[in-house]
């Protein structure tokens, strides 16, 4: 193995607090959360005296000390014209001091969304048309805009079933954002990718709520996923934002 090429080996261990609040609404036939304004800040500390190192390239102990901080802007408003349709709005950004990971304390990319139901690597974030980690970096911004619109209600199970499928909705979305590292490279222009998806809403085991959605993503600037490439297209449990 050539261990310039491994990611970040060691023991990454921090104490994080932070600080987030929600207020909105939902209905019976919402398919989004509507009216609803959430804000979200985070901060975490690596520190080697609370067990925090990580392994050089010839295998040696190196403290690891980080600050990080994290903030995350959503905006769900309800459209006049339409009956529970949704513009929905994010904008997030994450800045860190000190040591940094092999690959950057933040990468950019892919189709991922908020879940539950799997775990990814805490650096990562989405972004819909490109690559998972196409770009790195100390620090980050990002942001999304999408119009959800419901499409048809089946509020319907089949037979015993232990599975309930509630409706089928759709979106269009506009993804952008950069990792960098020192201010100057702000200078430089996002990433840009866009797509639709198709949305469902189900009940499983009688109870449990989740959501599965499938759609085609592609890049608007360099290094993205081209249009027309079978590469865009994806599935994932849980919701984007």
């Amino acid at each position: 193995v050539y261990k310039p090429f491994l990611p970040t080996r060691g023991f990454l261990s921090s104490i994080g607090g932070g600080w987030r609040y929600v207020r909105g609404m939902s209905y019976a036939r919402s398919i989004s959360p509507e009216n609803t304004r959430l804000v979200s800040l985070v901060g975490q500390i690596y520190s080697p005296y609370i067990g925090s190192w990580v392994l050089d390239d010839e295998d040696n102990y190196v403290p690891f000390s980080q600050l990080k901080f994290t903030a995350d802007w959503r905006e769900y408003r309800s459209l006049p014209w339409f009956k529970n349709h949704v513009f929905a709005f994010k904008l997030a950004t994450g800045l860190s001091a000190g040591d940094s990971q092999r690959y950057g304390n933040f990468r950019l990319g892919g189709s991922f969304g908020d879940s539950g139901y799997f775990t990814l690597p805490d650096e990562w974030r989405s972004l819909r048309g490109y690559f998972p980690a196409t770009d790195s970096g100390a620090n980050y911004y990002l942001s999304a805009i999408e119009y959800r619109l419901p499409l048809v209600w089946i509020d319907r199970g089949y037979k015993a079933l232990p599975v309930f499928v509630r409706n089928i909705s759709a979106a269009a979305f506009i993804d952008a954002g950069a990792a960098y590292d020192t201010t100057e490279e702000l200078s430089a222009p996002p990433l840009v990718g866009a797509g639709a998806e198709l949305r469902s809403s189900l009940l499983v085991s009688w109870g449990g709520g989740i959501s599965v959605r499938g759609g085609y993503a592609f890049g608007l600037t360099e290094g993205g996923i081209p249009l027309g490439s079978t590469d865009g297209f994806y599935g994932w449990l849980g919701g984007s934002f």
